[in-house]
């Protein structure tokens, strides 16, 4: 068989192992997401017309974002990690410089789970709010984010929490469910700046 210029298998071969094949390009394209800013290509936007992304964000690898009804906005410098699922029914909001470690999820939206006529399978949505994560707050791997929670600018939520309620300003929380236990430092009452 003869491989001509116009042959589908030489035109395919072309695409995957040629000079400008995906397997050549796939490398830079890892190293380019892991280590600067951008939506790496294993990350699914389902409903991007609802997803507004800084273009100085990082959305890792295998990030899921689903929302048909709701903005899910994801703010300058923030990061989000591996496997993180982000479900924004009623809508989430993420602000400048986040960190969200991996596999976390968040979900703003619930089902109505207290009736009983319709198989829950079918419940109608419920929702007490659009979840948003303020500036500069950090979330360990694996935390839970729920329905209608406002984490505070500054805090902090250690691995494995489930944030079932607000978060203050500069909160550490962890915990199922999360409660504050302390508050961070603030940097102008640091001993080391004031000597």
């Amino acid at each position: 068989m003869k491989l001509n210029r116009d042959n589908p298998i030489r035109v395919l071969l072309a695409r995957v192992f040629g000079p400008c094949g995906v397997l050549r390009r796939l490398p830079r394209l890892i190293t380019h997401v892991e280590n600067t800013h951008g939506v790496a290509f294993t990350a699914q936007l389902y409903t991007p017309g609802n997803t507004r992304i800084d273009p100085s964000a990082l959305i890792n690898h295998r990030v899921v974002i689903h929302s048909p009804a709701a903005m899910v906005e994801i703010g300058a410098q923030s990061q989000i990690n591996f496997s993180t699922v982000i479900l924004g029914g009623s809508g989430v909001a993420i602000g400048q410089r986040v960190m969200i470690g991996p596999n976390c999820t968040l979900a703003a939206g619930n089902h109505d789970y207290r009736q009983t006529d319709t198989p829950l399978r079918f419940a109608d949505a419920v929702s007490d709010g659009p979840i948003v994560i303020e500036d500069d707050a950090w979330l360990g791997a694996s935390v839970v984010v729920t329905d209608g929670v406002t984490i505070g600018r500054g805090a902090v939520i250690g691995a494995g929490a489930v944030v079932t309620h607000d978060i203050p300003q500069m909160a550490i929380a962890a915990g199922v469910p999360a409660r504050v236990l302390g508050y961070r430092e603030q940097p102008n009452n640091s001993p080391k700046e004031a000597a």
